[in-house]
């Protein structure tokens, strides 16, 4: 038997046992990205703000970039203005 067998039938359990943690593993890195805290992040403020607002009063703005101190350009992804 040589090294690539023995590696292999070593090996073959863990992954049939715990392939479930390999795959969770690869899901929580996926929400832990920039791009997907974004979209939670949206999905939050749409649950929690958007109903409580008045919709006659506040007008939602989407991915507003504005310009602050310092020239550094700040983005708001959410903004309701009176």
């Amino acid at each position: 038997m040589d090294m690539n067998q023995m590696l292999w039938h070593a090996i073959s359990p863990l992954i049939g046992a715990y392939w479930w943690l390999f795959l969770l593993l690869i899901v929580l890195g996926f929400l832990k990205t920039p791009f997907m805290k974004g979209v939670l992040g949206d999905f939050q403020v749409n649950l929690t703000a958007k109903p409580r607002l008045a919709k006659q009063v506040y007008t939602p703005f989407k991915s507003v970039t504005h310009r602050g101190r310092h020239h550094v350009d700040r983005s708001c992804d959410r903004l309701a203005l009176r």
